[in-house]
C-alpha cells in the first residue's frame, strides 16, 4: 500500500525493531483531502495519549491516540462533504502550496509548528494544536531569500529559545541552523 504510516517497537533505540503487520494511519478514501497518501509524520506525547501531525496530499492533518496503536483522524463535525467528509485538515490549502513536513512542539503557552511549503519553512501557532495561525506574510526561511530549495527541518525549544535545523540545496545540500528565543 502506497502512502501509509507504520508503526514499529523496540525496547532499546537500537533495536531489534519488530514492524507492526498493519499500518497505523492510511489515507482517505478518493476524492479525500488526503486521498493517495500520508506521510511525513510528526507524534507527540501528552496528557490523553499521542497526537500526530502528517502531510497529506492537500494539507497537513492531525489524528489522537490512547496508546499509539489505534488513531483517530481530526474530522470536524461541520464538515460531512468530499474532501471533508472522512476527515479534515488542521492546514489547508491554498494556504502556501505544497504544506509538508510539520514539526510540531508543545509550549506551556501555545502549540507551535515549522512545515515546509513550496515557499519555504511557514511558522504556525495554535492555541489547541487544531486551530492555525501563520505567524508571517512569508516563510520564516525563504527559498527564495535563501538562493535554494528548502527541504526537510527539525524542530525543538529548549529552555525558551528554539532551534531549527533544515537542509537546502539542490544536488548538493547542507544543513542549516536558526535559533530565536521566545
Amino acid at each position: 500500500m502506497l502512502g501509509v504510516v507504520g508503526r514499529a517497537t523496540a525496547s532499546t533505540p537500537t533495536g531489534p525493531w519488530t514492524v507492526d503487520g498493519e499500518p497505523v494511519l492510511k489515507p482517505g478514501g478518493f476524492g479525500e483531502w488526503d486521498t493517495g497518501e500520508v506521510g511525513n509524520v510528526d507524534v507527540l506525547r501528552y496528557e490523553d495519549g499521542y497526537v500526530m501531525y502528517y502531510a497529506g496530499s492537500k494539507g497537513i492533518g492531525m489524528a489522537t491516540s490512547p496508546d499509539g496503536v489505534e488513531w483517530t483522524k481530526y474530522d470536524n463535525p461541520e464538515t460531512c462533504t468530499p474532501p471533508f467528509a472522512e476527515s479534515d485538515p488542521v492546514i489547508a490549502m491554498p494556504a502556501p502550496a505544497g504544506q509538508h513536513d510539520p514539526n510540531v512542539v508543545r509550549t506551556v503557552q501555545s502549540w507551535q509548528m515549522i512545515n515546509r511549503s513550496e515557499r519555504g519553512l511557514e511558522y504556525s501557532t495554535s492555541m489547541d494544536g487544531i486551530t492555525w495561525t501563520p505567524v508571517a506574510q512569508k516563510p520564516l526561511v525563504s527559498s527564495v531569500d535563501l538562493g535554494k530549495m528548502v527541504w526537510y527541518s527539525a524542530f525543538i525549544v529548549r529552555d525558551q529559545s528554539a532551534y531549527l535545523y533544515f537542509e537546502a540545496g539542490s544536488s548538493k545540500t547542507s544543513i542549516y541552523l536558526a535559533t530565536w528565543a521566545e
